[in-house]
């Protein structure tokens, strides 16, 4: 790649993390307030003086005038309080499919429903033993992921600019399943369960990891040759975690297993090479990579998109695919 090849978006950092209103207030956006749903969480309004208004009570019934009403209003932010915060993201999670199907709500914000609702589900869902509901769960994000890529223009750049640069477990897997799923649409090589597959995959890529002691993924220093070993089982933990689920999509389990092999054979934990790594796979590592080298970590700062692009161009070929970096590189020159 050409280092003064024009990037539109990318030549800057991801922003920092969304900020709450106060500590006792978070903002809520009245797009994903759905009609003729009932709220099980008080609405308030941020009046222009910062006091906080209570706007309509809890377990009621969300009517198109309360809807009409927000948007013809001159009023300040929508807020729910700090406390029920679990239950706000539980309510997004479950409108996910309708937010992304209305043509009425901009694709930004979508982006940002999609996203918050997301990375509350992933770690509810990873931090817990896992249960078939849990992984329905995730399979459902998946999905409304694809399906926004799919049909709102726009919304793979909307997904960069919404990331944080602060690295977590569940933004990294929100990431890793957009960017598998944009670049696998871009190839047109993906029917919908095989995409149902990768997004699932990359969604849980590493899941394993918690299986790994917090004082190694979190380390600071580089690992001893003991703790590298270590944390070079998450793939193989992930898999025993996953393979009893028969509900799985078919194509999962080899995104998850073999999403840190390279094309050189040099990866692991199989050493496989080329083509012998699922494609759904070699996606997921360019993702991975990409993701990883874009956000601040326990041992490292981030680097700006334009800069690991730079990188990965320069310091991984023969490592990763060629033709999937192609297209993820395409992606990203709006």
């Amino acid at each position: 790649m050409k280092s003064n090849q024009t990037l539109h978006i990318v030549t800057g950092n991801k922003p920092p993390a969304s900020k709450q209103v106060n500590g006792e207030y978070l903002p809520a956006l009245a797009d994903g307030l759905r009609v003729d749903t009932i709220l099980d969480f008080d609405l308030y309004i941020r009046q222009h003086d910062n006091r906080y208004v209570l706007y309509r009570n809890k377990n009621l019934t969300f009517t198109r005038e309360n809807a009409e009403r927000l948007k013809a209003t001159e009023v300040g932010c929508v807020c729910i309080s700090a406390k029920d915060r679990e239950k706000y993201l539980s309510y997004i999670e479950n409108q996910l499919p309708q937010i992304v199907r209305d043509s009425s709500i901009p694709a930004k914000r979508k982006t940002t429903l999609l996203y918050k609702a997301a990375a509350n589900t992933i770690r509810q869902v990873i931090t817990k033993p896992l249960t078939s509901a849990g992984l329905e769960r995730a399979m459902s994000i998946a999905d409304n992921v694809t399906e926004h890529l799919a049909t709102n223009p726009g919304a793979f750049e909307d997904i960069l600019r919404t990331s944080p640069s602060e690295y977590s477990t569940e933004t990294h897997s929100i990431n890793v399943c957009a960017y598998s799923l944009a670049i696998a649409n871009s190839m047109g090589k993906f029917g919908h369960e095989e995409m149902r597959a990768l997004g699932t995959g990359a969604l849980l890529h590493d899941i394993g990891k918690y299986k790994i002691d917090e004082d190694i993924i979190n380390k600071r220093e580089p690992l001893s040759t003991h703790e590298w070993e270590e944390l070079k089982k998450h793939p193989e933990y992930g898999l025993k975690m996953l393979e009893r689920f028969e509900e799985l999509p078919p194509g999962t389990l080899p995104v998850v297993m073999l999403h840190h092999e390279k094309v050189n054979g040099s990866g692991y934990p199989a050493g496989l090479k080329g083509n012998d790594i699922p494609l759904a796979a070699r996606i997921a590592c360019i993702a991975d990579i990409f993701d990883a080298i874009t956000s601040d970590r326990a041992y490292k700062g981030a680097v700006s998109s334009y800069e690991a692009l730079i990188k990965m161009s320069d310091e991984m070929q023969g490592l990763i695919d060629s033709e999937v970096f192609a297209h993820f590189l395409r992606l990203l020159q709006f």
